[in-house]
């Protein structure tokens, strides 16, 4: 795919209401592999899928959120006011994982991508402790932006 400013930018359509504000499914970018969705939920709602034949990680943006699945459960994850307060928590969980993400905070948003796969590998929470810099670049006189791993940290399929 050839990319331009046109098929490159996917606006969200954020409007501060609970619900999905951003999503990129992988055909629609001319990717391969990789879907992407940020959720935003307000306290005690909930989101629940089951993942089929994907491999799909949830990022805590911002809020705090327990998640329960059939592979274990997982409490209390996030902690950030926004998502400048430091490095998130994730929830890595593979193929055939049921799972339910319960808002614990008056707000929680949460960014989620899947990517098909045929392997397994154990469900693993990612905490900011295991988080690393891949890279950090400026992009101005007075700053720098940083990239940070995630999907590698459990050896994601597709990335």
């Amino acid at each position: 795919m050839n990319y331009t400013a046109d098929n490159l930018l996917f606006r969200s359509t954020n409007e501060d209401r609970p619900g999905v504000f951003a999503k990129v499914a992988a055909d629609q970018a001319g990717w391969d592999y990789l879907n992407m969705v940020a959720l935003r939920l307000e306290k005690g709602k909930t989101f629940g899928i089951t993942i089929a034949d994907y491999e799909y990680v949830a990022v805590v943006l911002t809020g705090q959120c327990a998640i329960r699945t059939n592979k274990g459960n997982f409490n209390t994850l996030g902690y950030r006011k926004d998502v400048f307060g430091g490095l998130p928590y994730a929830l890595y969980m593979p193929r055939q994982t049921e799972f339910e993400i319960e808002a614990l905070t008056e707000t929680l948003e949460i960014v989620s991508c899947w990517s098909p796969t045929d392997k397994d590998h154990p469900i693993k929470l990612i905490t900011p402790q295991d988080i690393k810099v891949a890279g950090v670049w400026r992009s101005s006189a007075h700053g720098a932006r940083s990239l940070y791993t995630v999907g590698q940290l459990v050896g994601l399929s597709a990335v």
